[in-house]
């Protein structure tokens, strides 16, 4: 009888870049690019079904109990799935003063923070998501999901959460399957393909712009700041894109503003007349043959934007320099020739990758990284039983940049995240942050 062939899916163009930046940060302090989501919820968990949840999860995704390997030096690297579908780590918790029978914790910040370091890690191997279930009241409880860069990325982690919430009311929901990466493409049409944006990225590296880390590989203390604003504030924060623009003005209100608040910093430290280079993510998400969408790996385009500082005069000013950078981009195509540069480059060994970048950028990657991920979860309102109060993605960035300011929305209010690592920004310039996108967003 046959061995069963063991499931193999190569890594997406983008899943190269991140490999690359997961390399950086395990180069700093050994540990990798992970990021933690927190989803908070009304009501008391369920222990039993919870645990059931974290153990049925790995039966139905091979990938998450694989192993990211590569055959040859210049080998497409792959997730090679084990037969051991061994479940997903999950604790249990109640915060001091609270009931019951759970491990006690003084605060859940205090969970937020020790689980935001992350850990050492010698291996590309699983556990690639843990959970940990915190009672924070007897009517309130959170979950929060640790996960790896490399396997998921925003996006997918809320389509995750969706899943389970769908398993949590029909254990015989269908579960998505991970289409599988494919590259018919020879390497010399991909290398043709992707000469308008390496134009792009090399005019790009022409322009002085500055990090938070100023260019330095860098360790520290992974830190965020975050603040949910109010229903009522949030719609103060919709007048204020009302007057700029609407709706179509969103992306570029928000790209702009993580690059306005580094401008309070830079300007802090006595740095004018600088560019800002800023980063903007766009989703490219499979679907599988039944049209469910994929949960699993990296599926990004990338567009870059170069902001001088008196483009950053306002909110208002910054939103339309972007968004004529964007059409420009639009019109030459640069999504599409990024998409063949990633595809090119996956092959490449992550740190030949990033001294490539670094080289021709004198050390630094972007200005900041940034992020709107939009509604949480695609609309849904409840979680494993109960409610959803609100939910918080807490990226973790390496250096360089070593900060970034992302944005989502759930249940009509809106979380401004800073993430950085504490040997780039002080506590005063991260208050200079959060005063800048409440002057910002509020109008004040």
């Amino acid at each position: 009888m046959s061995t069963p062939a063991i499931p193999q899916f190569p890594i997406s163009g983008t899943d190269g870049f991140v490999v690359a930046l997961d390399y950086l940060a395990r180069s700093a302090d050994g540990r990798g690019l992970d990021a933690l989501s927190e989803i908070q919820v009304s009501g008391r968990p369920d222990e039993e079904r919870l645990r059931w949840l974290a153990a049925e999860l790995p039966k139905r995704m091979p990938l998450l109990h694989a192993t990211l390997c590569k055959d040859g030096l210049f080998g497409v690297p792959y997730w090679e799935c084990s037969g051991e579908a061994v479940g997903v780590p999950i604790e249990f918790h109640r915060v001091r003063g609270v009931e019951g029978e759970e491990s006690v914790i003084e605060s859940i910040s205090e969970l937020r923070g020790k689980r935001m370091q992350g850990h050492a890690r010698s291996s590309l191997g699983p556990p690639h998501v843990r959970l940990d279930v915190v009672r924070t009241s007897d009517e309130t409880w959170s979950m929060l999901m640790n996960w790896s860069h490399l396997l998921l990325d925003g996006t997918g982690v809320e389509l995750l959460f969706k899943h389970m919430d769908e398993l949590w009311q029909n254990p015989q929901a269908a579960s998505p399957q991970q289409p599988v990466v494919k590259n018919d493409k020879p390497w010399w049409k991909l290398f043709q393909e992707s000469e308008s944006c390496g134009r792009h990225l090399m005019a790009l590296g022409v322009e002085p712009f500055v990090s938070a880390s100023r260019g330095k590989v860098v360790s520290g203390r992974r830190c965020c700041l975050w603040e949910t604003f109010s229903k009522e504030e949030t719609a103060r924060v919709r007048t204020t894109l009302g007057k700029i623009g609407g709706d179509m003005m969103r992306t570029f209100f928000y790209a702009g503003l993580a690059a306005r608040c580094h401008q309070a910093v830079f300007h802090a430290r006595g740095c004018r007349n600088l560019s800002y280079a800023v980063t903007m993510p766009v989703q490219q998400r499979p679907k599988d043959g039944a049209g469910k969408t994929a949960i699993f790996q990296n599926h990004m385009s990338m567009f870059f934007f170069i902001l001088k500082d008196e483009d950053l005069k306002d909110l208002g000013v910054a939103s339309r320099v972007l968004m004529r950078q964007h059409m420009e981009h639009l019109k030459l195509k640069r999504h599409l020739s990024f998409n063949s540069l990633q595809l090119l480059t996956r092959r490449m060994p992550g740190k030949s990758m990033l001294d490539m970048v670094r080289l021709a950028q004198r050390g630094e990657i972007a200005s900041c990284y940034h992020a709107y991920t939009g509604n949480f979860g695609e609309g849904m309102t409840t979680f494993c039983g109960g409610e959803i109060v609100n939910a918080i993605h807490m990226p973790t960035v390496n250096a360089p940049p070593g900060s970034g300011v992302f944005v989502s929305e759930c249940r009509e209010q809106l979380t401004v995240t800073l993430s950085y690592l504490d040997t780039c920004l002080s506590e005063a310039e991260t208050e200079l942050v959060r005063e800048r996108w409440r002057s910002d967003l509020l109008g004040g």
